[in-house]
């Protein structure tokens, strides 16, 4: 009989999925730092996918270490990785995580190391890709909420979300700064729960948490400019589902490596779910002056504009207000045309959309 310390944590979202986060012997004080962040009650939901942590020096022979823990002998797939082992069940969908507790602080307290945290991304992203499966997507952008309801402003890195975050004033509440995770409910339409600003860990050694269950109504989207003046103009649901995707890739990976076929099935998911997104949501473009009154700007939209815009102003000419959120390497492109997008110009942007070609040009509104 196998006698080991164990201990659980449930993360619960508001479309019904939850997920059992369960550190075993040597990786429970990073466990309990970890859940600190999220602010995540000790607990186990029944019937949910277990992300677990063991040390990786026990770890070495899988069918002794799943016997010792009592873990299903069967259906494990390694993956191999520099930093990070793992094993994923193909019946249950529980993943193990092989964690290096000897490179890690033993003063729980000052766990928030480069590696400490690249664990702690590793096994979210598990929970974004069933996300993903689900109809919903990790997102970059800060959360901002006033009377119960969010919007979220997402741009590229230094482009202004944290300082917007911090200089929006009462009644509004920013939730997060950096990352939030979308999901679809049958019944409640979009809703969004904020997620760790990371870098808060990695660079400022911070000890701030998130409430990662709380869960809001979404109820617009905003890309944000730096201009002279503030301004906001909303954009068609054809352009939103190209911006909502860019942000999706730049906090979405595969846990496991994937072969091209792979890729090209994890691409389209991400694209169909920024569709689906851009249909229900209203989006916009938001310039903004550092010494502006850019919420006066958000609040007088959500009073116009309770729908996403169906198709541009003018059928005949889409403009890419923010080109530079577009590029060739990123864009929410099928795969399969890759022949074609390398025949376009190096400083063009491109998007396909149910197989017709947009290109963007390089100025403010190309």
């Amino acid at each position: 009989m196998s006698f080991f310390a164990k201990k659980s944590y449930a993360l619960r979202l508001a479309n019904g999925q939850s997920f059992n986060l369960v550190a075993y012997d040597e990786t429970i004080p990073w466990l309990n730092f970890f859940a600190q962040i999220l602010e995540l009650k000790e607990g186990q939901t029944n019937s949910s996918p277990q992300i677990i942590f063991l040390d990786e020096e026990k770890t070495e022979d899988s069918s002794s270490f799943c016997s010792s823990y009592n873990f299903p002998i069967n259906d494990w797939e390694f993956q191999g990785a520099r930093l990070l082992k793992s094993w994923t069940n193909s019946k249950s969908g529980d993943v193990i995580f092989a964690i290096k507790t000897k490179d890690l602080p033993s003063d729980t307290s000052k766990t928030s190391t480069s590696r400490s945290v690249s664990y702690m991304l590793r096994s979210l992203q598990y929970v974004s890709s069933l996300v993903l499966q689900s109809g919903g997507m990790p997102f970059h952008c800060g959360l901002l909420e006033k009377d119960g309801k969010a919007v979220l402003v997402s741009a590229p890195g230094s482009t202004g979300k944290s300082t917007c975050c911090r200089r929006i004033p009462a009644p509004w509440t920013a939730h997060g700064d950096d990352a939030s995770i979308i999901v679809h409910t049958s019944e409640a339409g979009y809703r969004v729960h904020p997620f760790p600003t990371w870098s808060d860990y990695l660079m400022r050694q911070s000890s701030k948490t998130w409430k990662t269950e709380s869960h809001f109504p979404l109820r617009a989207i905003f890309f944000l400019e730096q201009a002279d003046e503030d301004e906001c103009i909303p954009i068609w649901s054809g352009q939103a589902a190209l911006l909502i995707n860019h942000q999706i890739t730049q906090v979405s990976h595969p846990i496991h490596p994937q072969n091209e076929e792979q890729k090209i099935i994890f691409q389209k998911l991400k694209f169909k779910n920024a569709c689906a997104l851009a249909k229900k949501i209203p989006c916009f473009i938001l310039r903004v002056n550092i010494s502006g009154k850019f919420w006066e700007k958000i609040e007088a939209a959500l009073k116009k504009y309770t729908e996403p815009m169906r198709k541009p102003p003018k059928e005949d000419e889409i403009k890419l207000y923010t080109p530079k959120l577009i590029t060739l390497e990123t864009s929410p492109l099928d795969l399969e045309n890759r022949g074609r997008r390398r025949r376009l110009k190096p400083r063009q942007k491109k998007a396909i959309i149910n197989d017709k070609v947009l290109v963007g040009g390089g100025g403010k509104n190309g």
